[in-house]
C-alpha cells in the first residue's frame, strides 16, 4: 500500500515538471518585427559613363525642295 502511494505521488510530480517544463519553453517572448506603411514613390537611377555614342544607322533629314522656310504653320 505505501509503496502504491509513492508511486503515485511520484507520476504526479513527473506530471507536474513536465507541465512547467512545456509551459516554460514555449512562453518564449515572440519575435517583434519592424513594419513601415507603402508610399507612392518614383525611382531614379543614375550613370554617369564617358565616352562616345556612335548610331548604328545614320538618316540625313534633307528637303525635297531648295529654299528657305519662312513660315510654318501650326
Amino acid at each position: 500500500m505505501k509503496l502504491k502511494n509513492i508511486g503515485i505521488i511520484i507520476l504526479i510530480l513527473g506530471f507536474l515538471f513536465a507541465i512547467a517544463y512545456f509551459v516554460r519553453t514555449n512562453s518564449e517572448s515572440s519575435i517583434e518585427y519592424d513594419t513601415t506603411s507603402a508610399y507612392i514613390s518614383s525611382i531614379e537611377k543614375m550613370t554617369v559613363v564617358t565616352g562616345k555614342v556612335i548610331p548604328e544607322d545614320e538618316v540625313e533629314i534633307k528637303p525635297q525642295l531648295n529654299g528657305i522656310i519662312d513660315r510654318i504653320f501650326l
